[in-house]
């Protein structure tokens, strides 16, 4: 839903004004789909480890470390090509949903 959200606000080409009802949907929407993968994660890392504080510390630097690489990587890329690299993140990321999907 993501990909495709991305697709669409960028062959519309326009810039989205910041509601506040559309942000807060946004955020739950992203939030959602984050907590589905960490929820996942937890359940792998229950059947590894019985330490619980320390894999969810080293869970949470390694998310924010690549958070935030993410982060900066994404800006620097769509400053450079603009429209074009946030249509093939849509595009990427509604491929991986195919795949995961399919298999």
């Amino acid at each position: 839903i993501i990909g495709l959200e991305m697709i669409i606000s960028s062959i519309r080409n326009k810039d989205r004004d910041i509601n506040l009802l559309n942000g807060i949907i946004d955020f739950l929407l992203f939030g959602f789909s984050v907590s589905v993968d960490s929820f996942t994660t937890g359940i792998g890392i229950d059947l590894i480890c019985s330490n619980y504080f320390f894999v969810s510390f080293i869970f949470m630097i390694c998310s924010g470390i690549f958070t935030y690489i993410g982060l900066l990587i994404g800006n620097r890329v769509n400053f450079k090509y603009g429209n074009v690299s946030t249509i093939f993140g849509g595009v990427l990321l509604f491929l991986i949903a195919i795949y995961y999907i399919i298999n």
